[in-house]
């Protein structure tokens, strides 16, 4: 007996929310394989980080130039820029109107 347009439709809606169904499956499985690959990425990337560090670190020449004296005197002069000024606290007083008073 052949279906007649009105029946066709719960078919049709059947299927079509079957397609979407299967389509979120597999985006969702995607997405944990895609998570899983950047997770691994990440860590390879961390451990290629290190490595290539420690090869600097341990390829950095160590007999360099001593510092030559016009060095060492710029050196003494930005220490003794950058250092810290004892603060110098001077107490001042008032007198009885309310005005300072200058301390002699």
């Amino acid at each position: 007996m052949p279906l007649e347009g009105g029946n066709r439709m719960p078919y049709v809606e059947t299927a079509i929310l079957a397609l979407l169904s299967v389509s979120i499956v597999l985006q969702i499985m995607i997405a944990r394989i895609m998570a899983r690959i950047i997770i691994q990425s990440a860590e390879n990337l961390d451990s290629s980080f290190a490595e290539a560090l420690n090869s600097i670190v341990e390829n950095i020449p160590l007999d360099a130039e001593g510092i030559n004296p016009l060095q060492a005197m710029l050196m003494e002069i930005l220490k003794g820029q950058f250092a810290p000024n004892p603060i110098q606290v001077k107490e001042v007083s008032k007198g009885s109107d309310g005005k300072f008073v200058k301390q002699k």
